[in-house]
């Protein structure tokens, strides 16, 4: 009777996570979907733009252009440090991860998409243990192991990382990659530049 009463307290704690997790949340009214919609439309105009400047800029491979792309990306990202959680947040007062990740990246003039999910199909894939400052991070709180978090890599050496994120529960903060938490639910890493 004990075990059961532990699986279903066990399910029930996953469906929450699942349900309030960052850009998978289906809580959005009528009237941001269709906002949302219109971003959409915009974003697909000018994705293809967007996709050309990202790739001429990262054609000459230029090691310093890349560094100072990614210091401007963490920057913008440490100066959100303490904000609120807030589920499609964009600002000061309140900021959830994909937002996190596409406000500083577009301090460096990059756009990328809105969701975490669109997020992880950008960029190169890379392994966790080659991570470097500027690279994005995914994570997934579901069984079926989609994306539903992100993060942005700040400091990183070999077997060791910190990332930036905004967490549900503590708002925008640094944690441990390697860390037991994060480590289990890690997913996939990106190189955007």
């Amino acid at each position: 009777m004990k075990q059961k009463s532990i699986f279903w307290a066990g399910l029930l704690l996953s469906f929450a996570l699942l349900l309030f997790s960052c850009g998978n949340s289906k809580r959005a009214s009528k009237k941001k979907k269709k906002k949302k919609a219109k971003t959409e439309i915009r974003s697909q105009n000018h994705a293809s733009k967007d996709a050309l400047k990202t790739t001429n800029a990262n054609t000459g491979n230029d090691p310093k252009k890349s560094d100072a792309r990614a210091e401007k990306v963490i920057q913008t990202a440490k100066s959100y440090m303490g904000t609120p959680y807030k589920y499609g947040g964009t600002s000061r007062a309140g900021m959830d991860c994909s937002g996190l990740v596409v406000t500083a990246f577009k301090s460096a003039g990059i756009e990328l998409p809105r969701t975490s999910k669109e997020q992880s199909q950008r960029g190169k894939p890379i392994e966790k243990k080659d991570v470097m400052p500027g690279d994005l991070v995914f994570f997934s709180r579901s069984f079926n192991k989609e994306v539903s978090h992100a993060g942005i890599v700040v400091e990183a050496s070999p077997g060791q990382a910190k990332f930036i994120h905004a967490s549900s529960s503590k708002g925008v903060r640094i944690d441990d990659l390697y860390g037991e938490y994060w480590s289990k639910l890690f997913l996939l890493a990106r190189r955007i530049f």
